[in-house]
């Protein structure tokens, strides 16, 4: 194992900085985040502000059971709020880019509800297995994927919920099989 150490990961990020336009808009893009402005964070973060409002409208619109699963792109000209960015584009958000949000504005309190129960089940599975090594490395998976810091990809209608159906799928075997 190689060990890298203060300079030579300095000699790594001067090396992309000059080699990288991709990596310099990133940093760029990243740095705004400490502007103290909310569009400095909305830079950083993609232009999700106002997806992420729209979220939270259609969420204290319908929050029983929220707008359906894959509905958010359909709702969301109507619970964006007034020069949103996507809708003066003649486009929309696709999903809340968010997995919380994702889950109160396309499934409401019910859909919260539901993943909570499944999601303290599948905790108390993983605290009992944790010593197997194969549980370990799909509980983490799994885990890391619903860090509340994540923006992902829709739950309800891509590849990453694939992935994660894929990870859960891995995790119950694992767990059947050490029984």
């Amino acid at each position: 194992m190689v060990v890298v150490g203060q300079g030579g990961r300095l000699l790594a990020g001067v090396t992309l900085w000059h080699a990288s336009d991709d990596f310099q808009n990133r940093v760029e893009r990243s740095v705004a985040m400490f502007q103290g402005d909310t569009s400095g964070i909305d830079f950083a973060l993609a232009d999700r502000l106002p997806i992420w409002r729209a979220a939270i409208n259609m969420f204290q619109a319908h929050p029983v059971n929220g707008v359906g699963p894959r509905a958010f792109r359909k709702a969301y000209a109507e619970h964006a709020v007034d020069g949103d960015v996507w809708v003066a584009q003649n486009t929309s958000g696709l999903h809340a880019h968010h997995w919380f949000l994702e889950l109160l504005s396309e499934s409401g309190l019910v859909g919260l509800l539901l993943f909570s129960i499944i999601g303290f089940k599948l905790l108390g599975m993983m605290w009992r297995h944790r010593h197997h090594g194969h549980c370990w490395s799909a509980s983490v998976a799994l885990m890391a994927a619903f860090l509340p810091v994540v923006s992902l990809y829709s739950l309800f209608s891509s590849f990453w919920s694939l992935c994660l159906w894929w990870v859960l799928m891995v995790f119950f075997v694992v767990v059947n099989n050490e029984n």
